[in-house]
């Protein structure tokens, strides 16, 4: 776990500098076209989605890893880790109400800085085929700030 914690905090933490990396390599037409073609699919997986999801997992992995080495210290006892794990499940519950709005402010300021907008892509719905004998399934349609 602590290797996840420390390549997704790291990724947070230097998001800036690796768009921009992306950016240069995509746009050098010395490298081979494999390379250009690798940097430019993953300059379309960083958006406004992707830095919300990097915040909120950095905060989530962080605390399960201050949990995870306390569990393993010598000295702990089963109450005390009783208490942490209550701990540790009472603040992701939280995170749905407090982090959310916190994540996407952070999230916005990084887009804002790299020139990507600000705004959740909005996918468009899939057309179903009806026949006449199937009865209509008209569910709402989450948004995609809804879906997240």
């Amino acid at each position: 776990m602590v290797i996840k914690k420390r390549a997704v905090s790291a990724i947070n933490q230097h998001i800036t500098e690796i768009y921009e990396i992306l950016q240069c390599i995509s746009n050098d037409k010395t490298l081979s076209v494999d390379t250009i073609d690798g940097a430019k699919s993953l300059l379309r997986l960083l958006n406004f989605k992707m830095f919300i999801l990097l915040n909120i997992w950095d905060l989530i992995l962080t605390q399960i890893d201050l949990v995870n080495c306390s569990l393993q210290s010598k000295n702990q006892t089963i109450d005390t880790a009783s208490l942490m794990l209550k701990g540790l499940v009472t603040f992701i519950m939280n995170m749905r109400n407090n982090v959310f709005e916190t994540a996407i402010n952070k999230a916005k300021t990084t887009a804002s800085f790299l020139n990507i907008p600000p705004q959740f892509e909005e996918k468009r719905s899939k057309m179903i085929n009806r026949h006449f004998d199937n009865l209509p399934n008209d569910e709402q349609k989450l948004k995609a700030e809804q879906e997240l």
